[in-house]
């Protein structure tokens, strides 16, 4: 059957949901782990026999599928250096197994050229140094602000300390030398799609990196739950104001080629451009601190 012009096959969005179930039956298969070893250059951890023997027997078949398409993609990819995975889904499939087990840093970009810099850096070549300097001000205000804020207090009785202000200013949209990094493949999906339309830019990306490659630089800094957004997102934050960790980043870079996906909403088939029902919960309208950083970032 051919598919009308208005819809997305979604058989790589299946691939990559049923491999986030399935991973304890895929990432220690032979022909599997044989490709992940030789990628990572070490023993990858194994995953549960126990989680994996929990699936009956009807599951190996769709296990099997899996298998097949990931090694296909994978040898795939392994012949080029500029490899492009076809679709989003379709990376986040690879990357589920690929680091099955495995704790993974993951960041979005919706242009595959945009290259890893913090807000800072931006700011510094967009807006000089004098513009630069009224934004950071208009940061210190925010931060006043926020430090008086009461729930905050009840977390920092003795104000925020100067990495989480860092932190809450790169999340709430000022400049600052952290980046914005998150645990979860759908956020950073999310991050990479939501703002795409019509197919421009063409190729995004996503930026998988192991944990233990970003703690010989940093830990990762994450803000107490008074802080909503940035625990909807699973976010973290990293200081990225040398190279190392903007290098580090880049290393684990994935390009793949942005699709225009249509959502169902409910009952009604409603056509959506990217993965606009997730802005509402990655993006709440009760989060209070966003009404209190609107003053100064404005």
């Amino acid at each position: 059957m051919k598919l009308p012009p208005d819809r997305w096959p979604r058989d790589p969005e299946f691939l990559y949901r049923a491999a986030t179930m399935l991973y304890h039956c895929m990432a220690d298969q032979p022909e599997i782990m044989s490709r992940r070893r030789t990628y990572h250059g070490y023993e990858p951890p194994g995953c549960s026999a126990y989680e994996a023997n929990r699936f009956g027997e009807d599951v190996a078949k769709v296990s099997d599928l899996l298998f097949k398409h990931w090694i296909e993609l994978h040898d795939d990819w392994s012949k080029s250096a500029d490899y492009v995975f076809d679709d989003g889904y379709q990376l986040l499939f690879f990357l589920q197994i690929l680091w099955a087990n495995q704790t993974v840093l993951l960041r979005g970009h919706a242009d595959a050229n945009w290259i890893v810099t913090t807000s800072l850096t931006r700011a510094e070549e967009e807006f000089g140094p004098e513009r630069l300097a009224q934004k950071r001000e208009a940061a210190a205000r925010f931060i006043h602000e926020l430090e008086a804020w009461e729930p905050l207090i009840a977390q920092y009785p003795k104000g925020l300390r100067t990495e989480h202000r860092e932190a809450v200013c790169q999340h709430y949209g000022f400049p600052t030398h952290y980046l914005d990094v998150t645990f979860s493949y759908d956020a950073a999906f999310y991050f990479a799609e939501h703002s795409v339309r019509d197919g421009s830019p063409e190729y995004g990306a996503l930026y998988a990196v192991p944990m233990h490659k970003i703690q010989r630089i940093a830990l990762p800094l994450t803000l107490p739950p008074v802080v909503m957004r940035p625990g909807l997102q699973k976010g973290k934050f990293v200081p990225a104001h040398d190279s190392p960790m903007i290098e580090t980043i880049e290393r684990y870079k994935f390009v793949y080629r942005h699709r225009l996906y249509s959502q169902a909403a409910g009952i009604s088939d409603v056509r959506v451009i990217g993965s606009p029902s997730l802005s509402d919960y990655y993006f709440p309208r009760s989060d209070p601190i966003e009404a209190i950083t609107k003053k100064y970032r404005d």
